[in-house]
């Protein structure tokens, strides 16, 4: 019964990615889509356990970048951010600014960093993530 148990468990963390190190990969649009669909199911319990302080790699088109601190959503949790150019986007949250330099609006890229929270704004859902780096630009 343990070595089931065992099994088990270990087949969910491989799923889930956990304990791998390795970033779980998604479409900007899929991951809003999932988060919106969760908030209107009653369901963001399991969507945070599925993603909550996991790496994901989520790759989209490029919204914008800027400082935190000309935000009103200062976390200290990096100085700059970027968001992709969708409703519904991950803020991703930088330590520095030159991975962001040479990226522009439009631009295809793709950024991995640690799902920290889905909470935003006056109740809605939001997905940050910290530790942000670029992977690469399409």
């Amino acid at each position: 019964m343990r070595m089931r148990s065992l099994v088990v468990l270990g087949l969910a963390s491989a799923m889930l990615g956990c304990g791998s190190g390795q970033a779980i990969p998604v479409k900007v649009e899929e991951l809003a889509k999932e988060l919106s669909k969760a908030h209107e199911e009653g369901t963001l319990l399991a969507f945070d356990m599925r993603y909550k302080g996991k790496v994901l790699r989520i790759t989209g088109k490029m919204g914008k970048s800027g400082r935190v601190a000309d935000t009103m959503m200062a976390t200290g949790r990096g100085d700059y951010y970027a968001v992709f150019d969708i409703d519904g986007s991950p803020r991703c949250e930088f330590a520095k600014p030159d991975a962001l330099v040479n990226v522009k609006k439009g631009d295809n890229i793709t950024i991995e960093g640690r799902l920290y929270s889905t909470e935003g704004l006056l109740g809605f859902p939001a997905l940050r993530l910290e530790d942000c780096r670029v992977v690469n630009e399409l």
